[in-house]
């Protein structure tokens, strides 16, 4: 492992303040009343040069020229420099660099966190581990075309006891507009919405099997007439003819009366079973229905 000296440093060395300047990003750093440039400077150099535990301790030891160990945890946790116009600035230049009629890819990352005071850590499914652990976990939506990509958005889950534990929530400074649970899933159509807003020009968006198997957020985007390639599990059941969810009438004059939503009309079949007759025939639909909230996909 390399040993973070004087040497090592300098023989890294990036102009981080060139790039602030060219890409004229100093008003993402700046309110009306003080300019926190020069930290950001800093600590873009101390994430660029140290090759390996990057605190801020040892940032404002061998990377800062004008700011300390506090000043830097000041910018980062307590500066009210607006993050959402940088992310913004982010994805302008993203699309310019990229090119237009790229592709949305919405997954999700985890980070092994300990203790409980950082924002949304909690025990739940961490990827990175591929267990359960103690962790943080963000959503992302990332811009892609042919070879290259960049993050454009993400948006921090927080975790349903969280949410339940308000005094927790303000100690760690959460804003108030923001403590009400949302599931992945929004957080992720939440970001997809952002994109539409913005004029994103993308083609399509694409998502892996944990988003993919939700109807909901599938059903989202295909209200708002988004091509959408998404992951299923092999063993999803699916129906070749459009299926009519409803109440079947009772069979005979003994026991209840129906009350569970069934598909009335044809049969479910796993989609693994369907690859060759898909091969054979690319116009053929498949549906996909979640009968307990009448999501019908197709």
């Amino acid at each position: 492992m390399k040993q973070i000296t004087g040497d090592f440093i300098k023989s890294n060395n990036v102009s981080v303040e060139k790039y602030v300047s060219e890409k004229h990003l100093e008003s993402c750093f700046q309110t009306k009343t003080r300019s926190v440039v020069s930290t950001c400077i800093d600590y873009l150099n101390g994430l660029l040069l140290l090759p390996y535990r990057k605190n801020m301790r040892k940032m404002a030891i061998y990377c800062c020229k004008c700011s300390n160990n506090q000043s830097l945890s000041h910018f980062i946790s307590n500066s009210p420099w607006p993050s959402a116009d940088l992310l913004k600035s982010v994805r302008t230049k993203a699309i310019k660099t990229i090119g237009k009629n790229g592709v949305l890819i919405l997954d999700e990352s985890s980070i092994k966190k300990s203790g409980n005071g950082s924002v949304g850590v909690s025990h739940q499914y961490c990827g990175n581990l591929g267990k359960k652990d103690n962790c943080q976990v963000g959503v992302f939506l990332a811009y892609f075309k042919k070879k290259k990509r960049m993050l454009i958005d993400e948006i921090l889950y927080l975790p349903q006891k969280w949410i339940d534990d308000k005094t927790r929530c303000l100690k760690a400074k959460i804003p108030h507009e923001e403590i009400k649970f949302r599931t992945k899933y929004e957080l992720g159509l939440e970001m997809i919405d952002n994109a539409i807003e913005e004029g994103i020009p993308f083609s399509y968006v694409t998502m892996d099997g944990f988003y993919g198997e939700n109807p909901e957020l599938l059903t989202e985007l295909e209200i708002r007439g988004l091509t959408f390639v998404a992951d299923i599990a092999v063993d999803t059941l699916v129906y070749i003819e459009k299926p009519l969810v409803g109440i079947p009438d009772k069979k005979g004059t003994r026991g209840k009366k129906p009350s569970i939503p069934r598909v009335l009309n044809t049969l479910s079949t796993r989609v693994d079973s369907m690859r060759l007759r898909l091969r054979e025939n690319h116009d053929k639909l498949l549906y996909f229905c979640d009968i307990y909230r009448k999501h019908i996909l197709i």
